[in-house]
């Protein structure tokens, strides 16, 4: 099935499935990231989206610009960059702190990975999605493989200077416990990879999210930092 694309969102504000729209990270009421993303399904429990290889997107590098921004940094700066290495659908359990993402190579779709990031509860937005990474993140090679943590040490001393509190230390991991035995239960399983089935009919664009639903300011002045213009709304 391929999910076609569109510019018409639902009033409620449920967008349709091919909608381009914007997932945003925030720190300390600044913008961290954004990246153009397809939305593939929008419930009261459940947000799914894909996150298209090859889509441009705006990343925390620190002040020069050599290198990739901790959260526990008080400076970055956005660099528009490109999203190279694979096709990824995140399903999103509202009220959580995580994502599933599946990984799968582009040219073939071929499922390489299962992968939680941890971050704040999804919350949804007159652009898109709105949340913040956690740093700790798990891989599984497959829904039974071992669960191998990625960035353990960036993720204590997040905090250890209280850019994330124990309590909520104490939360993330709490559901990333839960979402570990949540992926094992084969009707989840099956779900997760019938999302992940479905193809997307062209890699999303900023001025796609434009077009769609608009974009906020600070978008904008990070896109023209980077020497990129848009068209006007």
């Amino acid at each position: 099935m391929v999910v076609p694309k569109t510019n018409q969102i639902l009033s409620n504000p449920n967008w349709q499935r091919g909608a381009t729209v914007l997932l945003r990270h925030e720190h300390d009421r600044q913008l961290w990231c954004a990246i153009p993303v397809t939305c593939i399904d929008n419930t009261p429990s459940l947000a799914v989206f894909r996150i298209s290889a090859g889509v441009e997107w705006l990343a925390p590098h620190s002040p020069s610009g050599n290198r990739r921004a901790k959260v526990w940094e008080k400076e970055w700066t956005l660099k528009a960059i490109p999203w190279t290495t694979h096709d990824v659908t995140y399903l999103v359990p509202r009220e959580l702190h995580f994502g599933l993402g599946i990984f799968a190579k582009p040219e073939s779709a071929e499922i390489q990975f299962f992968y939680v990031n941890c971050q704040d509860p999804i919350k949804q937005s007159k652009w898109g999605y709105e949340t913040m990474d956690r740093e700790l993140d798990v891989v599984l090679k497959n829904c039974e493989g071992e669960a191998i943590l990625k960035d353990p040490g960036d993720f204590r001393r997040a905090v250890s200077r209280n850019t994330i509190s124990p309590e909520m230390a104490a939360r993330i991991l709490e559901d990333t416990r839960f979402s570990l035995k949540m992926i094992k239960r084969p009707a989840w399983k099956k779900l997760a990879l019938s999302y992940a089935s479905e193809a997307v009919e062209c890699i999303p664009n900023f001025e796609d999210v434009l077009k769609t639903v608009g974009l906020p300011n600070d978008i904008k002045l990070a896109l023209a930092q980077n020497a990129r213009e848009l068209p006007c709304n």
